[in-house]
């Protein structure tokens, strides 16, 4: 049923196993975006902190994004690579 709801586009899977609905997806990259316009980049403890999440599941959603090229990893850091992506 979740492989169908995001073949359909409704939801997404960060992982093979953890879906999130779009929106939910658009909050985390808003996240992202507050942070790096803060510090100039994002780190899997600040985006846990900023989420109230477990660094498993922070660490997951930053590879996603690295990914999709939302961002992109240097170092410990994720560096923001396309803005216009999720507004």
């Amino acid at each position: 049923v979740l492989r169908q709801a995001a073949q359909q586009g409704m939801i997404t899977a960060i992982v093979k196993d953890r879906y999130y609905r779009n929106d939910r997806i658009v909050q985390f990259a808003q996240r992202v975006r507050e942070l790096d316009q803060l510090r100039g980049s994002t780190c899997a403890a600040d985006f846990r902190d900023t989420l109230n999440v477990g660094r498993k599941l922070a660490i997951q959603i930053l590879e996603y994004f690295d990914r999709i090229g939302f961002t992109r990893r240097r170092g410990n850091d994720h560096i923001l690579r396309d803005k216009a992506l999720f507004l």
